[in-house]
């Protein structure tokens, strides 16, 4: 459950009705995490045993058996990693074809006290927008972040985690693809410890659904 976005699928469903494809990872990132470079060599995470196939969990224990080899790595990319990364990138190629543009809103969750892999100081602010300078959509964060900050809720920004999304075919190369994670912090929408959604829930799923009604007024 510590590496689980849970509720993240129905948090962000307004992105349907305002004309978006809502676009589910529903294989746990312990199988592959499609976020991730495809080569270690690129990815930072990698170091911590998080790369696009995790050989570690969040504590550092060991994940996969000692004779996980390229081969078996090789296998994973294939049948997870290559068809995901090829079908969202195919799903942004028709969105460029069609509107001349496409916003990616890259939905997660994160816990409210830090991981063991996680920096113990990081700020933990109940939003968190993650994005690349050459993809951010900068015209828009005054607007979003006064939409958090009149429904109480306290926004920051790459911190504790940072980057969104974009297909290698795109990434830093067009800049008519706009990419926005946003961060949801655990705690304000759940029992942590249960895994259950708390009263807050319905506040906060509207808070996320306002951001993102926001975000496409201005596209």
């Amino acid at each position: 459950m510590l590496m689980t976005d849970r509720f993240t699928d129905d948090l962000f469903s307004k992105a349907v009705e305002l004309g978006g494809t809502l676009f589910i990872n529903r294989v746990s990132r312990f199988v592959f995490d499609p976020e991730r470079f495809p080569d270690d060599e690129s990815e930072p995470m990698a170091i911590k045993g998080m790369g696009a196939v995790y050989t570690k969990t969040s504590r550092g224990n060991l994940l996969r058996v000692n004779n996980f080899s390229l081969d078996d790595r090789r296998r994973v990319m294939d049948q997870y990693f290559n068809p995901y990364s090829k079908a969202l990138e195919e799903e942004v190629t028709r969105t460029l074809k069609v509107f001349g543009k496409c916003f990616i809103i890259d939905g997660h969750s994160f816990p409210s006290i830090p991981s063991p892999y996680e920096d113990p100081n990081s700020q933990r602010p109940d939003i968190c927008f993650g994005y690349d300078p050459f993809h951010a959509p900068n015209d828009q964060f005054k607007d979003i972040e006064n939409i958090c900050k009149s429904n109480n809720y306290g926004s920051g920004h790459n911190e504790p985690f940072s980057g969104s999304y974009v297909p290698l075919k795109y990434f830093e190369k067009e800049s008519k693809v706009k990419s926005l994670m946003i961060e949801i912090r655990r705690g304000t929408y759940m029992n942590e410890s249960t895994g259950s959604k708390s009263q807050q829930y319905d506040q906060t799923k509207n808070l996320i659904s306002e951001v993102m009604r926001e975000i496409v007024s201005t596209l």
